[in-house]
């Protein structure tokens, strides 16, 4: 089809992408991953998403002592399941958040470092954390 002279391109469809929950606070909240400006980093596997945190256990651990120990209590805080869904909406619903718009960002910091997220209070999220790729953190 055409729309004065140029041609009307059909939307993309969607694709897949993987985003990070993470149970905080000894497993008793949970939260969408975001950076500390509230955008929500979507990995384009799996794979990436697991070996982003995989990859940074790993070179923290070849710095030296106290970046290992930093490391080590990291992964024993922040406990990250990658999930991975077929569009924003899907995940959106998939999370239990009807109105991102008034989502809660909350911030975690440790002497370790901290974590940004959005809290999720759904239990559909929490069955979704369960069923998620767990990284290796060991």
């Amino acid at each position: 089809m055409r729309d004065g002279g140029a041609a009307v391109k059909k939307p993309a469809e969607p694709h897949n992408f993987s985003v990070v929950l993470v149970k905080l606070d000894g497993g008793k909240k949970l939260v969408l991953m975001t950076g500390s400006d509230g955008r929500v980093p979507a990995f384009s596997t799996e794979t990436a998403a697991v070996r982003h945190f995989e990859d940074a256990y790993a070179r923290f651990h070849a710095r030296g002592y106290e970046s290992s120990m930093s490391a080590c209590l990291h992964a024993i805080l922040y406990w990250p399941s990658v999930v991975t869904f077929a569009s924003r909406s899907a995940m959106l619903k998939g999370l239990g958040v009807t109105d991102p718009t008034k989502a809660s960002i909350v911030e975690y910091g440790a002497v370790c470092g901290g974590m940004s997220g959005i809290l999720l209070k759904s239990p559909k999220a929490k069955k979704l954390w369960n069923k998620g790729v767990k990284p290796r953190l060991a």
